[in-house]
């Protein structure tokens, strides 16, 4: 299986080494804008490089796709490779816009094609376990925290690339949540900011970014979620966890990098695993599904991933607003 890159950063130093590592995967080449990025990796995997995924898509053969750039410049390139007949992977979250999003999903709902989106929490075993364990009793309110050190990308301050706080670590807090809870129809959203000397090595956040975001999350079921997230310095602790509250129990699920269920008397229900870690996991099942041609073989439909679009795009609308926002139904048809 011969798979290109498109992308040269973070994500795709991280979805190379675990593509390099698998029986039968061949990393044939590597695009990014910055061709001195692309050059470099390539040459660490014997891949050609090239200055855009067109260039790329032309001049290899290949199966399979994954697109790691920033979420603004995500449609161009996916449904290129779509159109191409080849099986994609993009990082999360599947774009910038609901357009964008809306129209990759129907791009491969339409060829029949693999395509998958890195939401690599839902791979993570211990949540089927949630779900078993709340079947039956129904969720009241899902907590979620999420505080790490800030891994600024000069990116994350453009409107046009990227959603910040909310898009690059919130989204994460709120598709871990449809997947327990169901789906969302409203929000309500307040932020924070801090100067980046604050946050150290953070400058590249810019002034006007918020580095502190709490959000509610209104359930079609009538159960609540709280979301809050925060980009911290280096030397501040690192928390993220889910908490889900029955009817009858309350259930912890800690997240990265360890990853277990307990239950509110602290017993364990799925100690955490030994094995692949989620981010790995999801890229590993797009892999499998692409050999077998089989879209369903995924972490996280495109669909999905655009429906979970929908909530974060509502609750930028909130933090600007002040107001609850409803959350905009997907158009387009699904699979």
């Amino acid at each position: 299986m011969r798979v290109g890159i498109v992308g040269a950063g973070w994500a795709a130093n991280e979805h190379s080494a675990t593509l390099a590592r698998l029986d039968g995967v061949t990393i044939a080449g590597f695009a990014d804008l910055d061709v001195t990025r692309a050059k470099e990796l390539a040459a660490r995997y014997g891949a050609t490089h090239h200055a855009t995924a067109g260039s790329l898509i032309a001049a290899e053969e290949l199966d399979a796709v994954v697109v790691a750039t920033p979420p603004g410049a995500h449609r161009e390139a996916a449904i290129e490779a779509i159109e191409a007949g080849l099986a994609v992977f993009l990082e999360k979250p599947i774009a910038r816009s609901l357009e964008d999003a809306t129209s990759i999903a129907a791009a491969a709902e339409a060829a029949g094609t693999v395509c998958a989106v890195g939401y690599q929490w839902r791979a993570i075993p211990a949540l089927d376990s949630l779900a078993a364990a709340l079947e039956g009793e129904g969720v009241r309110q899902i907590v979620s925290e999420g505080t790490g050190i800030t891994q600024a990308r000069s990116w994350f301050s453009n409107t046009a690339l990227s959603g910040g706080l909310i898009s690059e670590r919130g989204s994460h807090h709120i598709d871990l949540q449809r997947a327990v809870g169901g789906e969302i129809v409203s929000v309500q959203t307040a932020g924070s900011r801090l100067v980046a000397q604050e946050l150290g090595h953070a400058s590249d956040l810019g002034r006007g970014t918020e580095t502190g975001v709490a959000m509610t999350l209104h359930f079609a079921s009538g159960a609540l979620g709280i979301v809050h997230v925060l980009w911290v310095p280096e030397t501040y602790p690192s928390r993220h966890r889910l908490t889900a509250f029955g009817s009858t129990s309350m259930y912890e699920l800690d997240l990265d990098p360890v990853f277990s269920l307990r239950r509110d008397s602290g017993e364990p229900v799925l100690p955490d695993p030994a094995g692949e870690h989620p981010f790995a996991i999801g890229l590993i099942r797009f892999v499998d599904a692409a050999r077998r041609q089989d879209p369903e073989g995924v972490i996280c439909s495109p669909r999905e991933a655009a429906s979970t679009l929908a909530v974060v795009v509502a609750c930028e609308h909130a933090l600007v607003s002040g107001r609850t926002v409803p959350v905009e139904p997907l158009t387009g048809t699904a699979g």
